[in-house]
């Protein structure tokens, strides 16, 4: 009797994630986007994107756990 092989999985969440986005966006434009805002002045760019993304992303995930706290439901079904 064959015993059937497990196969191979990824031991958390974000090993998924960072493999699924490394392949969506592939290695080389990863590499060449900092040359690129080095290159053509981005860097002011860069520094106030990531403020924004950080500032935005803190305060709906803030919101976000208020809402679900509140309601004991998930984000979509507390409105």
């Amino acid at each position: 009797m064959k015993m059937k092989e497990k196969g191979s999985s990824f031991s958390g969440s974000i090993g998924f994630v960072l493999a699924a986005a490394g392949s969506a966006v592939g290695v080389g434009n990863i590499w060449r986007f900092p040359y690129l805002c080095a290159k053509d002045g981005g860097g002011l760019f860069l520094l106030v994107y990531l403020v924004l993304v950080l500032t935005f992303g803190f305060v709906l995930l803030t919101t976000d756990v208020a809402i679900g706290r509140k309601t004991k439901e998930k984000c979509a079904q507390g409105f």
